[in-house]
């Protein structure tokens, strides 16, 4: 996922390294969009294409945001499991100093 600013440029990646759209393109806001030619951005971007190169960011695989999800879903069961546990402890802690306390 990534976030475009006006004036920004995306797909560009795949036009200067002429490789295939491996990802979709969704917009959650009313945007105005120019669509040109592979042909025509490159020849109108020339001289930015270096820039375009070593700014590049590519997208993660299907496979690699699937992995990602994967472990943020265990990340997050772990972490649960974690704070369950810490608020049972400090639960038995309390009980245990209450009964301390009443002399039991």
């Amino acid at each position: 996922m990534d976030e475009l600013d006006s004036g920004d440029v995306f797909c560009h990646n795949n036009v200067v390294d002429k490789t295939p759209l491996n990802h979709s393109v969704v917009c959650s806001l009313p945007a105005e969009v120019y669509s040109v030619p592979a042909p025509d951005f490159l020849m109108l971007c020339k001289d930015l294409i270096p820039d375009f190169r070593r700014f590049n960011k590519p997208y993660p695989s299907d496979e690699e945001t699937v992995e990602l999800y994967k472990q943020e879903q265990k990340w997050e069961k772990y972490k649960n499991y974690l704070l369950e546990s810490i608020m049972v402890d400090k639960q038995i802690r309390r009980q245990k100093d209450v009964l301390r306390l009443a002399g039991v």
